[in-house]
Parts: structure tokens; sequence; C-alpha cells
């Protein structure tokens, strides 16, 4: 079993946490080089911002998120925390270092949720569990969507 090793590398904005909140995960530890530009396609400016401040922008707005949790690249994290202050994000956020992988990167991220909100895999969730689990999460998708289109 792989263990993740993400909470020495995380950095806080030292905002209060609510309790009952739903985190979001945002990987974006990644440096775009299939896209071939000669910068990084998080930083590219679309709308006089750049890519990844769309994205945090949306999750920070969202009412039904509580907290944000960035996986970044190691050193890049002065960036993301410059970014936060440039757009005024107030959602509390945290920043974790990404793996060598996208699955790393997403263990990492999972490793930095608040103590909180940590997920236990100690039980074994039978396929019904799943099922359940699948079945809670589109509906929960579906009302997301129904209350930003009303």
């Amino acid at each position: 079993m792989k263990v993740c090793t993400a909470a020495a590398a995380l950095t806080f904005n030292l905002q209060p946490l609510t309790f009952n909140m739903t985190s979001a995960i945002i990987v974006a530890a990644g440096r775009g080089i299939r896209m071939g530009a000669n910068v990084d396609k998080l930083w590219l400016e679309v709308a006089g911002r750049p890519v990844i401040a769309h994205t945090w922008q949306r999750f920070n707005d969202a009412p039904c998120i509580g907290e944000i949790i960035l996986v970044v690249r190691d050193g890049m994290q002065s960036e993301f925390t410059e970014l936060a202050a440039r757009f005024h994000f107030q959602k509390p956020f945290r920043l974790a270092v990404g793996g060598a992988e996208r699955q790393d990167s997403v263990c990492n991220g999972l490793a930095a949720l608040a103590p909180e909100r940590k997920i236990d895999w100690s039980d074994s969730w039978s396929d019904e569990d799943l099922r359940e689990f699948r079945a809670a999460s589109v509906r929960r998708l579906e009302e997301i969507e129904s209350e930003e289109a009303g």
C-alpha cells in the first residue's frame, strides 16, 4: 500500500476552517509539456488573468465549497500565494506539493485535507457502497449545476 507523504510540504493561508464543509482539490502541478508553449499553461492569460485563476475563482465563489486544496509543483508555492492575494480569493486554502505522476499529486491533495475532513480508508467499501457513493456524487453535481443555472 502506497502512503502519501505530503504533510511536511503543506503551506497554509491561516484562515479558520469551518466544520461540515466540502473541500475542493485542484491538481495544478503539471508542466503542460505537450502543449509546447514557452510558459506553463496554467499561467497563460485568458481574459486578463491566468487560466489557474479562472479555475480557482469558480471554486472560491461556489457556496458549497468550504476549503480549497491546490496541488502545485514544488517551488511554485509563493506564486500561488501571490495569486490568491492578487485576485482576493477569500476561501481558506492549502498548498500541497505535487508528486512524480498525476496520481501521486492527487494522493498528496487528499493527504492535505483538513484533519476533520480526512477520509477513513480503513474499511473496504462494498460494491453497493461504491454504487451509493457514485449516485450521491452525481446527484450533488446535478444540484450544483442547477444552482449555477438558476
